[in-house]
Formats: structure tokens, C-alpha cells, sequence
């Protein structure tokens, strides 16, 4: 069966290449079809030994798909919007024209265009035969497998017949709401058909129910193709925003309004058809209905995955604990898109599901709680949302203490949600504390006071663990990884402003700019609560310019994170007449706010009384303190940035906590314990194809100094040089790093290099052995390794005589390669009494640039070596070359 899949699916292919003419949809829906069809066979079919190879054909496949599903999405488009166009027509040219539909077909036109050259770029690429081969070898051992263990691809489509079924009793008992989770479970029904025919086609026999399933897929197909439809009208608007952040012209501004009241038009279809939907579904289905489309696939009541199925069809008085569904937004760029779970993605969904997560945040401003039940890796149902404004910060500025009574009542308010999670049927719960507790002399003595009292442990994070949380939600929800970005997190107590670029962090900083703080600084003294606006600003500039002084590049937007931000939001749709909560997650939905926005709020509440604003339609009476100086923090914020767009995510720290707790799970031996030269090599080769290297000269200068490593290993010139097991694979990920911080920019790239490994992180690579690697990077240029700088003082001395003969060695491979030309193709050593000759060979070319940057770098090896340091070069005759 996935032989005979793979040949169709390969004549098909070879058959598109001798087509000369356009792609016709015929093929492309071919196309999409058996490649999701192979996916599915290789996930029920593929023994565990061989799925490094599946893993490869889901490749080979995936990419043709997804560049034919480009194609498909824009035709369907097409032919919904050149509906509508006939549809005026026929009215009669009284009939008026929707706004933007020349517009929106015009560009998807382009859109189509170019992803049907993509498509042919992929099949040009794609290599039948070694697809063939894998798949032969695949079919053949599957085959093995299943002679040696029966049942095993029975067992995996049982997997994914549990989750479906599960997902389908949601749906009938009303828990999809959203374009996202319709799209969830149509691509779902969809493996569950693929399944049910790979294991019937296998047993020779025909599968039952198809014609149920078809009925249900092709219903939400319709559905989708309205929401995708919107996604893309939404999408295309937003582009012209920052095409033209600067100044939109008034064609631009006509263009991208018209498009926007296009999607809103298709939104209100989607509405309409999603509760016919609703209501077919509930006079359709039943429960046994559902169970009877996988028939011996959905195990029984005491089986020991049957927990999964029970969660995902809870029945209504389990459902009356949950407080609210977290809707999948509608797609705003920005907005990410949620991306089709991998084949190890859906084993990880078996795993986490129904599993509940509790959060505390203990903020200096406010104690907030968040639960959720988690559904995949990357979503969840948050089951509870509840916030304690308690000033745990206070006074703080009096004395550096927290005060006995803001202690108290954010003990209690902890207390309280403990309780709130256990009633939840919470499986594990983390605290955690930011800025207040962070700064405090009595943090951790307050810390104790909350372990006695409800036995939860208080983690307080750092400043640059608080920023990359809230920078880890907003990659959660926004699209970051196309321009130069910036994510800020306002508490009470700091500002954090994260800046990306290509997706990739590349500086963190944490300000003391949280609104309480700020409030009690420049507005405490006025008891109504009026703000000397011109103080106010001027002080924090004043910490900006001194924190914020490397702006790095513009950000294109800015999306921020915390309670002022989303106050901020609030009060903008509670003036449009449409109110929403803050923890709604359809803020970050909402357009953009600018700089403009801001300051006219800011003008609107400064000049009101505390007693004046908390009637303010969006203010939340708690916030009227100090919702003044958040909103001027924003503005000057923005005005040091450069950035006049922003957009609001009602996530966060939380969120970002969650994500953490979830890649624990995921990972239950973490850091060392698991970690091989292997995986940080891998992990840094990952990174730097994100900060977009420049290969030829990293990798190069990886391969000298693996070379000098193994010259210098076998003469024993260095002590203790080889006996650290991981040694020789943290030289070669820092080789292959240490130019990554050109990124930022070519000045100070070095430290730009430290910064973005130290805030991006290496997937499996504990704190420690990041620490040492980024600062390998750091010292590969300029200044050595010293313990003037507090992360190397830090380190033990063995790691730190770790970091110095490392660094000496890339220096030294780095200066090899100074013209980037890769000019130097062997090394050899030569050891004299006082001296270490470097040999090069580079078959006669002029490398004297190469010798003198090599020679120059070469003091920190010097030291090492406790020898001087001779580069010379040799022509291919092993005669040396004067430089």
C-alpha cells in the first residue's frame, strides 16, 4: 500500500514536470491528496528503527503539498470572490460593486503566480528515486515489523482514533467555536479516513462509514475555505500598514479599507454557516453515532489511554467548571498562523492531553492565576483566569522592603487561587514571582512565608527570564520572524523590551519603568491623582536613554504584553462601542494601535481625578492610579523605538510559563543528563541558519579549528586540552556561532554574538554549557576571556580554563580565514623550544592577510602555550612561502 502510493505519487510528479502548461486543479488536488495520504500510511506503518527515513519522505512530500495547497487555497479563493462578482452582475449595474474586490483578486492573481512558481521549484528538487528507494525499504521492513510484533500499525491509527473521536464528542457538545478549531478537526477527520483505509486496504478489505466522514469534511471544508479567505483579506490589509507606516496615501488607505470591509463581510458568512453547522451537527450526531466510525479502533473504558477520550468528551457538569475556551484569533497580520502538527506532534498531543496546568504570577502590581487543560503542545483551554490586584510593590521605594500589608494580601490572594487550581483538578502548579519580589531585600524571606503557608515553591525569575517568557507568548500569537520586531512587557514593577529579528532574539533588557513604580515616583503626591505629565516624561526618558541606548534596528511593530497594554486596548474598543475583557483573546485581533492613539488617551485621563477615571467606559476601576503613567511609559517607549505601530497581546508572562512547563514535560531529562556533542552541535548549526550566516566563512573556520584542536590534542601541547567529553563539540558549535551577531550589525558583533545565544537558547543545552559557549563566541574578537566580566568571574575554574583554551584555538582559525575566501585548506603544528609554528597550506595562494590576523589573534593561545606563536605558510611542495 505505501508502494503503491509512492508510485503515484512520483508518476504524478514526473508527470507535472513534462507538462509545460499551467497546473491544472485537477492535479493539484492529486497532489494534496496521496502526499497526506503517504504522511498518514508512514505514521500507522513506519517501525520505530526506521523513522529518521519516514521523517525524510514526510519531507519530500510536506513541501510538495504544502506549495500545491498554496495554489489550491488561492483558486478557491478565486472562485469564491469571482461568485460574488457574478453575483453583481446579474443584479444589474444598479447593483453596487464590494469595496476592494478588484483589489483582493488582483492580488491574489500575484499571490497565485508566484506560488505556482514555488510549486515548480519543488518539483524540479524533488528526487523520485531515492524517494522510491526509502519507500521500498520502509514497505519491506514495515512488513518485518509487523511478522515480529502484529497489531503495531493497528495500535498507532488506534492513537489517532482516540484523539479525533475525542475532538468530534467536543464538537457535539458545543466546544468548537472558532475557524481554528474547525480546521483542527477537519484535517483530523481527514487522517482518521486516510487511516481507516491504510489498515482496510491492507486487510483487504473495503473501509465503513468513509461516506459519514466525507459528509462531515467536505462541511467543514466549506467553512474553511471562508475563514482562509478572511485570514487572507486581513493579511493583505495589514501588509499595507507596514508597507506604509510611515504615511498612507489615500489610494493605499482605499485599497486597505476596502479590504478590510471585504473580510469583515466573509467573517459575518463564516458566523452564519458555523452555527448551521452547530445545528446539523447537534440534530445529526450522537455519541454512538461518533464511536461507530472507528470501529475497533476507540478503545475501552478500561483502557489505559481512555483517559485522553474521556477528557475531550467531558460531559456538561465536568464542563461547568470551565470559566472560558481560549478562542483562536482571527488572522490579523502580524498574526501567526498555526502550523499542521508533525507525526511526533500528534504522539505529543496523546501524551499531554487533559493534562492541567495552574500558573501564579505574583507580580508587583497584581497576583494573577491562570489554569488551563492542555490539548497539544501548542494549545490549550484555559479553564480559569482570575487576577488579585494586591501592590505587592507598594512602598517599595521608601525603603526597598515589601511592606507587611501588600505581603498579606498577596499571601492570601495565593492561597485563594491554590485552592481555585486543586478545585480544578490541577496536576501540577508553578508559582512564580517578577520584579517585586526580584528587588526586595525580603523577597525571599517572603518567599518562606507562602511555602509555609500553602506549600507551593515561589521561582523568581530574572529580568531576562521574565523578557523571553513574554517574548515566547508573543511568538505563540504573532508572526515574528519576517521583520525587525520588538515585544515589551509592562508590569508594575519593570519593563522588559525584547528585540527580534528573523524570529531570532537579539537583545533583552529590563527597565525599572513598571506603572506602579512610575505612579509612585511622579503622581503619589497629588492626592486626587492628577500627573505632572512633563516630570513624568522627563524621568522616564531619562531611564530609557540610559537602558534603551542601542536601539539596534527600527522595529517594524511593536507588541506589547502586560495589564497596561491590554487597559489600553480595552479603553480603545470600549470608545469604538465594541467592549471586551482584558484577558479576551481576541485583543490581539483588533487593528493596530499608533503612537497618536496613545497620546490622545494620555490627554484625555491625565487631567482627571483617580475618582473620575475608574468611570471611564474599559478602565478597570483598580487601574485609574496608575493607568497614566503606563500609558506615558508606552509613549516614550515608542518614541525611542521609532515605532508608531503596535499591536496588544493579552498573554504574556504566563502564557510563556506555560510553554515552559510544557517543553519539561516534553523533556524529562533535561540538560545534561541528556545532552551529547551531538545535539549541541546540531542545536548551534539550527541557530545559525536562523540568524542567516554566512556559511562558507563559519563553517570553514569550524573545520580549522577542529584541526588545530586535534593537532594540539596529539602533541599534548595544551594540559587538560581533550579531557572534557564535550570539548571538542562546544568548538565547533561556537565556531559556526561566532559571527552570528552580525545580524544586529558588523560593530560589536562579537558581544551581539553572546547576547543572541545567551537569549535565544540551544534546544536540549542546559544554562551552564550555554553560558560557556556564548562566551567563547564573545572573546573570538577584540578583548580575552577576563574576569572583569561578571558571566566569566561566575563560572568554576575549570570551565573557566575551558572557556580560555577554546577561545585561544577559534581566534586563531578565525584569523585563518580573515579574507572569507577559504584560502587556507590544511594546517599542521611544529613545536621549537620557545616557538609553535602554525603551518598553512593553500596551494600557493597569497594569504598574508590570513597570517597577519592569525598572528595577531594569537595571544590568548600565546599565554596558553606559554610559547610564541609562528604562522607560516607552504606551497603544495611543503616549501614555505615568505609572506
Amino acid at each position: 500500500m505505501l508502494r503503491a502510493r509512492s508510485a503515484q505519487f512520483v508518476a504524478l510528479i514526473q508527470r507535472l514536470r513534462e507538462n509545460r502548461g499551467p497546473v491544472d486543479a485537477m492535479h493539484i488536488h492529486k497532489l494534496r491528496v496521496i502526499s497526506r495520504k503517504i504522511r498518514v500510511a508512514l505514521g500507522i506503518l513506519t517501525p520505530p528503527e526506521d523513522a529518521e527515513s519516514a521523517k525524510r519522505m514526510r519531507k519530500a512530500a510536506g513541501r510538495i503539498r504544502r506549495a500545491a495547497g498554496a495554489i489550491r487555497d488561492c483558486d478557491v479563493h478565486l472562485q469564491i470572490l469571482r461568485e460574488l462578482e457574478r453575483g453583481v452582475e446579474e443584479r444589474g449595474s444598479h447593483a453596487a460593486r464590494p469595496a476592494g474586490l478588484a483589489d483582493a483578486i488582483a492580488m491574489i492573481l500575484q499571490t497565485r503566480e508566484n506560488a505556482g512558481a514555488q510549486l515548480s521549484d519543488e518539483l524540479s528538487q524533488f528526487k523520485p528515486g531515492r524517494f522510491m528507494h526509502i519507500a521500498e525499504r520502509i514497505a519491506a521492513s514495515a512488513q518485518a515489523h509487523e511478522t515480529v510484533s502484529p497489531g503495531y500499525a493497528t495500535k498507532i491509527a488506534a492513537d489517532q482514533a482516540r484523539v479525533v473521536v475525542g475532538q468530534m464528542k467536543a464538537a457535539a457538545s458545543g466546544l468548537i467555536g472558532s475557524a481554528e478549531a474547525f480546521h483542527r478537526l477537519r484535517l483530523s477527520i481527514k487522517s482518521l479516513r486516510y487511516a481507516r483505509e491504510s489498515l482496510a486496504v491492507a486487510a483487504g478489505e473495503r473501509p465503513k462509514g468513509s461516506e459519514m466522514l466525507a459528509e462531515i469534511q467536505t462541511k467543514l471544508g466549506d467553512l474553511n475555505d471562508v475563514a482562509t479567505l478572511v485570514d487572507r483579506l486581513d493579511g493583505y490589509a495589514a501588509l499595507i500598514d507596514l508597507q506604509h507606516s510611515s504615511e498612507l496615501l489615500p489610494p493605499a488607505r482605499q485599497t486597505r479599507d476596502g479590504l478590510r470591509a471585504l473580510a469583515n463581510g466573509f467573517r459575518t458568512i463564516f458566523s452564519t454557516r458555523a452555527g448551521h453547522f452547530a445545528t446539523w451537527w447537534g440534530q445529526r450526531w450522537t455519541a454512538a453515532d461518533l464511536d461507530s466510525l472507528a470501529p475497533g479502533l476507540v478503545p475501552s473504558e478500561d483502557d489505559e489511554h481512555a483517559a485522553g477520550v474521556k477528557f475531550m468528551a467531558a460531559d456538561p457538569v465536568e464542563k461547568s467548571h470551565v470559566s472560558a475556551t481560549e478562542p483562536e484569533p482571527q488572522q490579523y497580520a502580524p498574526l501567526r498562523r498555526t502550523e499542521e502538527a508533525t507525526e511526533d506532534q500528534h504522539h505529543a498531543q496523546l501524551w499531554l492531553a487533559g493534562r492541567v496546568l495552574s500558573v501564579i504570577d505574583i507580580g508587583s502590581n497584581s497576583v494573577r492565576l491562570l489554569v488551563v487543560e492542555l490539548k497539544s503542545p501548542n494549545s490549550w483551554k484555559v479553564l480559569a483566569q482570575e487576577r488579585a490586584m494586591t501592590r505587592l510593590a507598594f512602598g517599595m521605594s521608601r525603603g526597598n522592603l515589601l511592606v507587611r500589608e501588600s505581603m498579606e494580601r498577596s499571601a492570601d490572594a495565593v492561597e485563594r487561587f491554590v485552592a481555585k487550581a486543586n478545585s480544578l483538578g490541577c496536576t501540577m502548579l508553578r508559582a512564580f514571582a517578577t520584579a517585586a519580589m526580584r528587588d526586595a531585600s525580603n523577597g525571599g524571606e517572603f518567599a518562606h512565608v507562602i511555602k509555609t503557608r500553602t506549600g507551593v515553591n515561589v521561582e523568581i525569575i530574572s529580568a531576562a527570564e521574565e523578557g523571553r517568557l513574554s517574548h515566547r507568548s508573543a511568538v505563540r500569537r504573532f508572526e515574528l520572524s519576517d521583520t525587525p520586531a520588538a515585544v515589551a512587557d509592562l508590569g508594575g514593577g519593570s519593563l522588559e523590551v525584547v528585540h527580534t529579528q528573523r524570529g531570532v532574539v537579539t537583545g533583552n533588557v529590563s527597565m525599572p519603568l513598571g506603572a506602579l513604580r512610575v505612579t509612585e515616583e511622579f503622581a503619589s503626591l497629588d492626592p486626587d491623582g492628577v500627573v505632572d505629565l512633563d516630570a513624568m516624561r522627563e524621568g522616564v526618558d531619562r531611564v530609557l536613554r540610559k537602558r534603551l541606548c542601542d536601539v539596534q534596528k527600527r522595529p517594524k511593530f511593536l507588541v506589547g504584553c502586560g495589564g497596561t497594554f491590554t487597559t489600553l486596548m480595552t479603553l480603545m474598543s470600549a470608545a469604538r462601542g465594541t467592549p471586551l475583557e482584558s484577558s479576551d483573546v481576541a485583543l490581539c485581533t483588533l487593528p493596530a494601535v499608533s503612537r497618536r492613539d496613545v497620546k490622545g488617551l494620555i490627554r484625555k485621563l491625565a487631567p482627571m481625578t483617580d475618582q473620575d477615571r475608574a468611570s471611564v467606559p474599559g478602565l478597570p476601576a483598580d487601574r485609574a492610579d496608575i493607568i497614566v503613567a503606563g500609558l506615558v511609559t508606552v509613549d516614550r517607549l515608542m518614541k525611542r523605538l521609532r515605532c508608531n505601530t503596535l499591536y496588544v497581546h493579552s498573554g504574556g508572562i504566563r502564557e510563556g510559563f506555560i510553554l515552559k512547563i510544557i517543553e519539561e514535560l516534553l523533556d524529562p531529562v533535561p540538560g545534561s543528563a541528556s545532552l551529547t556533542g551531538e545535539k549541541i552541535v546540531d542545536a548551534a548549526r539550527a541557530l545559525a541558519t536562523r540568524c542567516d550566516y554566512e556559511k562558507p566563512h563559519s563553517e570553514h573556520v569550524a573545520k580549522l579549528s577542529l584541526m588545530l584542536y586535534d593537532r594540539l590534542v596529539e602533541g599534548r601541547f595544551i594540559r587538560e586540552l581533550g579531557a572534557h567529553e564535550m570539548e571538542r563539540s562546544l568548538l565547533e558549535a561556537a565556531a559556526v556561532l561566532h559571527d552570528i551577531g552580525i545580524l544586529v550589525k558588523f560593530k560589536g558583533h562579537h558581544k551581539h554574538s553572546y547576547s543572541i545565544v545567551m537569549n535565544n537558547g540551544l534546544v536540549g543545552v542546559d544554562d551552564e554549557t550555554l553560558v560557556v559557549l556564548a562566551l567563547i563566541c564573545r572573546y573570538h574578537r577584540k578583548r580575552g576571556p577576563t574576569t572583569s566580566h561578571r558571566a566569566f568571574a561566575l563560572l568554576s575554574a575549570e570551565l573557566q580554563n575551558m572557556v580560555i583554551r577554546l577561545t585561544g584555538i577559534l581566534r586563531v582559525a578565525d584569523g585563518l580565514d580573515r579574507s572569507h575566501a577559504q584560502l587556507v585548506r590544511d594546517i599542521n603544528l611544529s613545536a621549537g623550544k620557545r616557538n609553535l609554528r602554525v603551518e598553512c597550506f593553500s596551494d600557493g595562494m597569497d594569504i598574508s592577510n590570513e597570517h597577519d590576523a592569525a598572528m595577531e589573534k594569537a595571544d590568548v593561545l600565546e599565554r596558553i602555550l606559554g610559547m610564541h606563536v609562528d604562522v607560516i605558510s607552504r606551497d603544495g611542495s611543503g616549501s614555505v612561502i615568505a609572506l
